[in-house]
């Protein structure tokens, strides 16, 4: 699935072109079990550890990360969320399939 359609269904108000248009192949909370092509769920609070965990999910290949709040100081694109963790859920039963996009609101 293409991240700007997993992130239109999921939160269709945001800014899309600031996404790439890249093919995700899973979804991850672990950036230690990371293949290329995974999507990040969530990051930490904000700060030094939120953007050591970003920085090498990125390395590891995350295309985009859901984040309470944006780390200007990383490059991997990131979708901010009032609850990370809550957001996570609905997230990835999108991308599997088992939501449809009218729950998520």
């Amino acid at each position: 699935m293409l991240l700007r359609d997993l992130i239109r269904k999921f939160q269709p108000e945001f800014l899309l072109s600031k996404l790439p248009d890249v093919d995700v192949t899973g979804i991850r909370e672990d950036s230690r079990r990371f293949a290329p092509a995974t999507y990040l769920l969530p990051a930490p609070a904000a700060g030094k550890t939120a953007s050591r965990f970003l920085s090498d999910a990125q390395g590891r290949g995350a295309v985009a990360a859901l984040v309470q709040s944006s780390d200007r100081a990383c490059s991997l694109p990131q979708v901010p969320v009032a609850n990370p963790s809550a957001a996570a859920s609905v997230l990835a039963n999108l991308f599997y399939g088992q939501l449809q996009a009218a729950f998520v609101r």
